[in-house]
């Protein structure tokens, strides 16, 4: 039953989360710190639990995910499987609760309570999506994209925002609008990646009656806005780094070698996919961008510290 439970729960996915949050609290955030003009809130203890409650809410929203994909096979017609769905439904009110908890301990902990909906408004969502959300074309893709950029954006959110003042302000606000572009760029990464994925579940979409991208619009068109959105990105990505990277050339190099690149190359697998094999070439692509842009926030402190 615990193998049934753990089954449900994507680790990659919620191991993309919490890296990318490591990495915002301790490759970006840390480095400027302590003396050098930015001020954080969040202490180790803080955010371990902003942490935890993110791991919990999120493993929750898989294991709800599930338990519905398995109503939809009505799959618990015997008891053993009954059996199975009732222990994963307990498993998700407890693993939200236990979220929404650890997140309202942390608002208490920074003194700054009016934080605290921000847990019970993405395990909502969560729940919403799960429900009915995901039956609708594009809609579901969009959903899940929000969570996941906002999961990344927390960190910002709680660590930066509860120490704003009239000295503080700009320091933060750069800061903070960088861990914005960062959570707008996973969540585009992973609304492509999503939506590539859903022509890998052509079969069982039918079967179930979840009408998305593919099959509202057919295999041929839903490629093409795909083709259409992975263009968008390539372009955001390039004319970012063109405007606010240009005097920095490691991470000039570094964005168009590990993350214009793949995305040049995941468009002309995308153009010429027809297999499910090909889609999923397209998607491994898609998790290396995802993962090698997630990795150049190292890269920010090795770049500024040296000329600060």
């Amino acid at each position: 039953m615990i193998n049934h439970i753990l089954k449900s729960i994507n680790f990659k996915a919620l191991g993309f989360v919490i890296l990318a949050q490591i990495l915002l609290k301790y490759a970006l955030f840390e480095p400027f710190a302590n003396g050098k003009g930015l001020f954080t809130t969040l202490n180790f203890t803080d955010f371990t639990l902003l942490i935890l409650s993110s791991f919990c809410i999120g493993a929750a929203g898989f294991i709800i995910y599930d338990l519905h994909k398995d109503n939809q096979l009505e799959s618990s017609s015997n008891d053993a499987n009954k059996k199975v769905d009732d222990a994963k439904f307990y498993t998700f009110m407890i693993l939200t609760l236990l979220g929404i908890g650890l997140g309202y301990y942390l608002c208490y902990r920074i003194n700054f309570t009016s934080l605290f909906s921000v847990f019970i408004v993405i395990s909502v969502l969560i729940y919403v999506y799960a429900s009915f959300l995901k039956l609708y074309p594009f809609v579901g893709n969009f959903t899940v994209s929000i969570i996941i950029g906002f999961a990344i954006f927390s960190v910002g959110l709680f660590d930066l925002i509860p120490v704003f003042s009239k000295d503080t302000i700009d320091t933060q606000t750069t800061f903070l609008s960088l861990t914005l572009d960062y959570s707008i760029l996973i969540a585009f990464l992973n609304l492509l990646k999503s939506s590539v994925a859903d022509f890998n579940s052509l079969d069982f979409d039918h079967k179930v009656g979840n009408n998305t991208l593919p099959i509202a619009l057919g295999r041929e068109r839903a490629k093409f806005i795909l083709i259409g959105i992975n263009t968008i990105i390539i372009l955001l990505v390039i004319g970012y780094t063109t405007i606010l990277l240009y005097k920095q050339i490691l991470m000039v190099g570094y964005v168009l070698i590990f993350m214009v690149a793949p995305l040049i190359f995941c468009f002309i697998k995308l153009w010429n996919a027809k297999t499910n094999k090909d889609y999923r070439r397209v998607i491994f692509l898609l998790s290396l961008t995802m993962f090698t842009t997630i990795l150049s926030l190292v890269l920010h402190p090795m770049i500024l510290l040296p000329n600060a």
